[in-house]
């Protein structure tokens, strides 16, 4: 994008860092943590365009697959609270988006440290982007889906990114 003379900044995956510093998250509460990270690391945005693999409204999809199988019933107005802090963030979120992507997994996950790939098989893959998809369509979020490998898929994003901003001109 900045090839291309788009002023842009990449805003880096807050789970990675919570991840190197504390280990994967195992509870529902810690996407609580890791959503507000990535919110605050998107709003120090100052150029046109920010990008990012990341967005914060995923962390209540994510939450919702950590919450425990099995909860009592004086435990689980606090998840309630938990997640319905999780909806409120999501939908902030989402409103400062212009243009948001939906590509499909890259499995098997990158290793780098932070993918936990034995806790991520193809089915779970394909159920997180299924869920991330069904929130959008509830949400009455338009977006844009992209069925590629990471090098395509950014390349077929960028090009829907020119288009658009070739119309704003």
């Amino acid at each position: 994008m900045t090839k291309s003379g788009m002023s842009c900044e990449l805003v880096q995956e807050y789970a990675s860092s919570y991840i190197e510093l504390v280990g994967a998250p195992v509870h529902a509460w810690e996407q609580l943590v890791i959503s507000l990270g990535q919110y605050l690391l998107e709003q120090k945005t100052t150029r046109d365009y920010m990008v990012t693999d990341a967005a914060a409204f995923a962390t209540y999809i994510y939450a919702q697959r950590t919450l425990p199988p099995a909860v009592t019933p004086d435990e689980w107005p606090k998840y309630r609270q938990l997640l319905d802090v999780l909806r409120t963030m999501a939908r902030i979120s989402l409103d400062s988006y212009d243009l948001i992507f939906l590509l499909t997994h890259v499995f098997p996950p990158a290793t780098d440290g932070v993918r936990l790939k034995d806790h991520l098989s193809k089915k779970v893959c394909q159920q997180i982007n299924r869920d991330l998809e069904s929130y959008l369509r509830f949400e009455r979020v338009q977006y844009h889906r992209i069925k590629a490998n990471a090098t395509d898929g950014a390349k077929k994003a960028l090009r829907i990114i020119q288009q658009r901003e070739a119309v704003r001109i």
